[in-house]
């Protein structure tokens, strides 16, 4: 008798450990399942909103397009972030982003951070910003060409600071109403990012041989000169292309040239 009196207290005693296990289990799984069947498990956790299928509450993106041009344009952008610092150094940011759009870097911008302890907030240096990833290589063979520390990063998308370049894979051969500038200008353009600067220059003299209104093969000639080493050279023809035609692209140029 006193054998089944203590087989029976053993079931017990399993009977509650195994519904104490299916407890726990059910306590931690249900709100993992929540984030994968909001609409049907969060009815369930809702224990403090009351409304059923709650949907996630991280803020939209920085972007206020509409959703017609949100299909075109995705929400986050690749780009390239060149330097770090604290507020307390942001001339030398500054400085130092003039020097990369010296150098072949485009649309480069400050960016803060969240505030330190100590009060300073972080500066972030970005460059070249691009809707696909691969679009950074030739941005990224100019950082390492010129040894420059560099991290490839993801931030919502900015149509003012998107780097627009044309395509580089597969560039069709000679086709019927293909634009013999942009031909000569897209070749111009790849000898600049793979830093042969010379070709660069022959390339960018035909294109604008094809056409003298076009500023892109002009400036594109500028910046080979700069990074050639021929500085005065490459002022002069800034300085004589303003003589004639006005551009907020070729004074900026012009400006960190001369500054450098």
């Amino acid at each position: 008798m006193q054998f089944e009196e203590l087989e029976k207290k053993c079931k017990k005693y399993y009977r509650r450990k195994r519904l104490k296990k299916v407890f726990l289990f059910l306590l931690f799984t249900l709100p993992l399942l929540s984030l994968f069947l909001p609409e049907r498990v969060g009815s369930l956790l809702s224990l403090s909103s009351g409304v059923p299928g709650k949907e996630s509450s991280s803020p939209p993106p920085l972007s206020s397009s509409s959703s017609s041009s949100s299909s075109s344009l995705p929400s986050q952008c690749y780009l390239l972030q060149l330097f770090y610092a604290h507020d307390t150094f942001r001339h030398e940011v500054e400085r130092y982003q003039k020097r990369l759009e010296k150098l072949g870097f485009q649309n480069c911008f400050i960016s803060q951070g969240k505030t330190l302890s100590n009060g300073t907030r972080q500066l972030f240096l970005y460059c070249n910003m691009v809707e696909e990833r691969r679009d950074l290589r030739p941005a990224i063979r100019l950082a390492k060409y010129h040894n420059l520390d560099y991290l490839v990063q993801k931030l919502p998308c900015d149509r003012e600071k998107i780097v627009r370049t044309p395509e580089r894979s597969n560039p069709p051969r000679r086709k019927r109403g293909v634009d013999p500038y942009q031909q000569a200008y897209q070749k111009a353009l790849d000898y600049f990012y793979k830093e042969n600067y010379q070709k660069a220059m022959e390339w960018a003299e035909r294109a604008n041989n094809i056409d003298k209104s076009k500023e892109e093969a002009w400036l594109l000639y500028a910046q080979s000169l700069y990074l050639l080493g021929r500085v005065e050279e490459a002022i002069y023809l800034l300085e004589t292309y303003l003589k004639y035609r006005d551009s907020s692209k070729a004074r900026k140029l012009l400006k960190s040239f001369s500054e450098g």
